[in-house]
C-alpha cells in the first residue's frame, strides 16, 4: 500500500491499515509532509474525555523523500515550510528545548508555537514553529541557513547563551516596554488527565521561552507539549509537563517550588538575566 500527500481522513485510514499488518510506504510531496512522514503514523479518536483515547499507531514500513518533488511547489508554499518549522531529530540530550528555544532567540525569530515528541528509543523530535519579529514567515534563504546554523550550534555546545542573549534586542517598541507586566504561574492538574498543566503570563521578550525552559530543565520536569500566544506586551506560554517517570506532579511542595523558579525566569532577575 502507498501513500501520496493525502488528507486527514485517507491518512487515518492508510494508518490503521499499517497498525494491522499491512506495509504502508509513504511518498511525502510536500515540505512538511516530508517532515514528517519519517516519524510514525497515527490514526485516533477522542473517547472518555481524553484526546485520541481510541486508535492505533505504528511507523511506515517505508518512506520515500524526493526533492524533486518539492520543485513542483509554488516558490511560497516552499519557503513557508522551510521558514515555519525546524524539526530536530537526535539522540534526547537534557535541557534540549531550552537550548533550541535559546538558540532561535538568538537567531532574532519568534516562536509562536512548539511540540516535543520523546520516542521510546529515545530519539527526540522538537518542533517549533516561527515567525520574524513582524509576523511573517522568514523567505530569505540566507537567513533560514544562518538560523540552522545557530540551532546545530546550541546543540553541538558551542552557542554561548550568556554572551549572547544580551545582545538581542526587544521585539517591543519602547512605549509598550515602559508597560508593567507583573509575572503569574497557574498550575493546574485537572485540565488534563495526562499532565500538569502550567500557564505562565509575563512580558513578552525574545528571551521568555529559553529562560522558562530551562527554569522547568532545572525542576527536573519532563516538556512534553508547549504553546506559545502573544497579546502585545503581553506572552502566554503554556506548558504540559510530567515528572521524570511520566507521572503528573501532585506535590504541593515541589509545585511550589517550580512556580518560585518559573516567577524568576518571568521577571528575568538575577541569575535568569544570563540563563545559559
Amino acid at each position: 500500500m502507498c501513500s501520496s500527500d493525502l488528507g486527514g481522513a485517507a491518512l487515518d485510514t492508510i494508518s490503521f491499515a499499517a497498525a494491522t499488518g499491512h506495509r504502508v510506504i509513504r511518498v511525502p510531496s510536500t515540505v512538511l509532509a516530508q517532515d514528517d512522514s519519517g516519524i510514525a503514523v497515527k490514526n485516533g479518536i477522542n473517547a472518555f474525555g481524553k484526546k485520541n483515547f481510541v486508535g492505533t499507531f505504528a511507523p511506515p514500513f517505508g518512506v520515500v523523500i524526493d526533492p524533486a518533488l518539492l520543485e513542483t511547489l509554488p516558490l511560497r508554499d516552499r519557503i513557508a515550510g522551510v521558514a515555519e518549522i525546524i524539526k530536530v531529530a537526535l539522540l534526547k540530550a537534557p535541557g534540549l528545548f531550552a537550548k533550541i528555544a535559546g538558540a532561535l532567540a538568538v537567531a532574532g525569530v519568534s516562536v509562536v508555537d512548539a511540540k516535543i515528541l520523546t520516542l521510546s528509543t529515545g530519539m527526540a523530535l522538537d518542533t517549533f514553529s516561527f515567525q520574524d519579529f513582524e509576523g511573517e514567515p522568514i523567505a530569505s534563504e540566507s537567513r533560514l541557513s544562518r538560523i540552522k546554523t545557530r540551532v546545530i550550534a546550541a546543540l553541538e555546545g558551542r552557542l554561548r547563551f550568556n554572551q549572547e542573549l544580551p545582545k538581542v534586542g526587544s521585539r517591543l517598541p519602547s512605549r509598550v516596554q515602559a508597560l508593567e507586566v507583573p509575572p503569574r504561574v497557574i498550575i493546574d492538574n485537572a485540565a488534563s488527565n495526562r499532565f500538569t498543566v502550567i500557564e505562565v503570563n509575563a512580558r513578552d521578550g525574545p528571551a521568555l521561552l529559553n529562560r522558562l525552559a530551562l527554569a522547568l530543565f532545572l525542576s527536573k520536569v519532563t516538556i512534553h507539549s508547549a504553546h506559545v500566544a502573544t497579546y502585545g506586551e503581553r506572552a502566554v506560554d503554556t506548558f504540559y509537563i510530567t515528572d521524570l517517570l511520566g507521572d503528573k506532579i501532585s506535590s504541593s511542595q515541589r509545585l511550589k517550588s517550580i512556580e518560585r523558579r518559573l516567577l524568576g525566569a518571568a521577571a528575568n532577575e538575577g541569575e535568569w538575566r544570563q540563563a545559559a
